[in-house]
């Protein structure tokens, strides 16, 4: 996010009125910024807000710091110095925001510098004040999306001796002269190169944006001139090894004495990026050459690592460790990305589409409601009728793998949900997502905590909800038709609305806006029939089996155990015993107990780790569902015993084994296929 585009957040967040107390649901904004001599500034905000709107805005951020969170380095393509702070003010019912920007005015060489100050404020006037001009602008927003209306004024202050001001609003640019003398001695360029700790390689092209995600760069360096005179033709240009050629100098004409120049990578990234499947380490370099100004070159680089997510890892918050402020929201930052995955033109899903309006006796989507309602839900009676699941995610120790808005999933492409017949609630809704649009509608991808499903745009500008893991299984069990799923998304939708932790991710306009699906393999032209997925078939769902494999008379009382592998925090795979107790009880319903048995690794070595957790519960819809009691963790070595969160389980019997998950909602299921004992 630029520095304008940032600003002019917080205007629509809510601004000022020019010398009137703000009323309720108004607000006033004063900002001064004073530019220095080497190119940086310092700026002061103060929001003005009614006395109620004040005492509301700090009950629901008590930390005002929290606003600041926008600026941290990896979230913008600028740089803000690390001594900023915001504070409220209660005698004046105000927040002030206090930060120094670095780098913030180009230097165009010759005395020739300009501020960016964007085409939306005003120019109102310039004068001198105390020896320094100051260019007066205003700013004003009807408010909108839930923000309030606001006016105010910003004052540039530019630095003594500065001449020849003027205001171009064509390109938003502030432009003064500031002579720099020339003293003959040498100049040195000092950098600190800046990168992406890892890259989602399936939106590779994005990062070759800017524009709308300017905050997307791969690389971001801070050159500055520590010398005594000036740098003279400074070029600087980056690559990633073995995913992109060098780029083209990036080229700086002068750097005074104490400047910084903030330089900014959006690179051209190879397209085998997106053949990765696995995380794979990259090196980031950059070169960089100039004249110390003594008619001296000099040249010099760095580099750092990259770690390179596989193509279907999605990571859902842009945030870095320390930045996260604990809301919900700031989670789904990269949530527009998510339209990358969701198939524009893949020929699967286009003939899945063509089937579903067969299905549907041919009618146009788009003409009204009701045509594109049955085309949908032949859609997802393709689903059904090809016998599609939902399946919990992967569960790692770390979570790396597992829907938690602030982590990672492993999200797999529409042809990978058909190829498979089944997915998590995301894929099933991207899945959905790629069919809809391959039928004429607009899809959404909706994301509430811990959860995702599509939301349709209908012809007359309604929308409907489609809750994809009715197909079957998951936390929902056994297979719900389309009236089911429907009515339980209209349900959710209107419920998340209201509890306002919700997402929504408008796939199309993201498509317009540069957000694009990577290239996928050339499949043949029977690959369909190859995965066995008909064009039509019985959608009507079926009961599932019942728990104890169709045979009533056989029990589930006694052990079963398993044993499994996962993966933990430092790469290492260890080993789990699980072993579940089942004891009907004559009144009906189960009492269960787990013992977990693995191993972790501690200050003094190796150490065996116990957990034990009790159960309840009863046979539900044709399958044991269970919730825990107590649960608590021994380390064996020395008796320390401590409580831990409970779990939910749900089994079935199926050849001979109880298969099912253990776990909770929170940090992720565990898939189990247990043997009798």
């Amino acid at each position: 996010m630029s520095r304008t585009l940032l600003l002019a957040a917080f205007v629509l967040a809510a601004l000022p009125a020019l010398a009137d107390e703000p009323v309720d649901g108004t607000m006033r904004i004063d900002t001064t910024v004073e530019i220095k001599p080497t190119g940086d500034s310092v700026s002061r905000i103060v929001f003005d807000y009614s006395p109620n709107d004040y005492v509301a805005k700090k009950q629901t951020t008590p930390n005002p710091m929290d606003f600041m969170r926008n600026m941290a380095s990896q979230r913008t393509d600028f740089e803000v110095s690390s001594d900023m702070s915001c504070r409220y003010e209660d005698a004046s019912s105000t927040m002030v925001m206090d930060f120094t920007e670095v780098g913030a005015v180009r230097y165009l060489g010759n005395g020739r510098w300009e501020v960016n100050v964007g085409t939306g404020p005003e120019f109102i006037t310039q004068k001198e004040e105390d020896g320094r001009t100051v260019a007066y602008f205003y700013e004003s927003s009807l408010g909108a999306a839930g923000n309030m209306p606001s006016k105010g004024q910003v004052h540039y202050l530019l630095p003594p001796g500065a001449k020849d001001v003027k205001y171009v609003p064509a390109d938003g640019k502030l432009a003064f002269t500031l002579e720099v003398v020339d003293n003959g001695k040498a100049g040195r360029v000092t950098a600190e190169l800046k990168v992406k700790t890892r890259l989602m390689t399936g939106i590779y092209k994005v990062y070759g944006l800017g524009t709308d995600f300017s905050a997307m760069w791969v690389a971001k360096a801070l050159l500055k001139n520590t010398g005594e005179g000036k740098v003279k033709n400074l070029r600087v240009r980056y690559r990633l090894q073995g995913y992109s050629e060098w780029c083209t100098w990036h080229k700086i004409a002068e750097v005074v004495p104490g400047q910084t120049v903030v330089d900014v990578w959006y690179p051209a990234l190879d397209q085998k990026i997106a053949q990765l499947r696995t995380n794979t380490p990259a090196d980031a370099e950059m070169e960089w050459k100039y004249d110390d100004g003594t008619g001296k070159e000099q040249e010099d680089n760095e580099g750092k690592r990259i770690v390179l997510l596989g193509v279907n890892e999605f990571v859902f918050r842009n945030l870095v460790a320390g930045e996260s402020a604990g809301n919900w929201g700031e989670t789904m930052g990269n949530a527009p990305f998510l339209a990358a995955w969701v198939s524009r033109d893949d020929p699967i899903m286009k003939t899945l589409g063509a089937w579903a309006n067969k299905n549907a006796a041919g009618v146009g989507a788009l003409e009204n409601d009701e045509n594109a309602i049955a085309v949908l839900r032949e859609c997802y009676n393709l689903m059904l009728a090809n016998d599609f699941t939902y399946q919990h995610p992967p569960t790692l120790q770390d979570r790396n793998v597992s829907f938690d808005p602030e982590l990672v999933q492993n999200v797999k492409f529409p042809r990978d949900v058909v190829r498979d017949k089944s997915g998590t609630c995301i894929d099933l809704a991207i899945c959905y997502a790629a069919m809809a649009h391959s039928i004429g509608l607009r899809p959404h991808l909706a994301l509430i905590p811990g959860h995702c499903f599509p939301v349709i745009d209908l012809p007359s500008g309604s929308c409907l909800a489609v809750e994809t893991t009715g197909v079957q299984g998951g936390i929902r069990f056994g297979s719900a038709d389309f009236d089911k799923v429907t009515a339980f998304g209209k349900q959710e939708l209107e419920e998340s609305r209201a509890d306002g932790r919700i997402v929504m991710v408008d796939v199309q306009d993201y498509w317009t806006r540069g957000v694009s699906n990577p290239e996928l393999e050339n499949l043949p032209a029977d690959i369909l029939q190859r995965w066995e997925i008909v064009p039509k078939g019985d959608a009507t769902p079926k009961p599932q089996p019942p728990a104890n494999g169709g045979d009533q008379t056989v029990s589930i009382d006694g052990k079963w155990a398993a044993r499994i592998q996962q993966e933990v925090e430092d790469g290492r795979v260890v080993d789990m015993n699980i072993e579940f107790t089942l004891q009907s009880r004559p009144e009906g319903g189960y009492d269960a107990t787990m013992v977990l048995q693995t191993e972790v690794i501690g200050p003094n070595g190796p150490a065996a780790v116990q957990i034990d957790e009790t159960f309840t519960g009863e046979v539900r819809e044709n399958k044991l569902v269970l919730q825990g009691q107590k649960c608590t963790r021994t380390i064996v070595a020395w008796g320390e015993k401590k409580e831990m969160s409970i779990d939910d389980a749900s089994f079935e019997l199926l050849n001979g084994q109880l298969v099912g998950k253990v776990g909770n909602a929170e940090e992720g299921y565990t898939e189990l296929k247990m043997d009798r004992q």
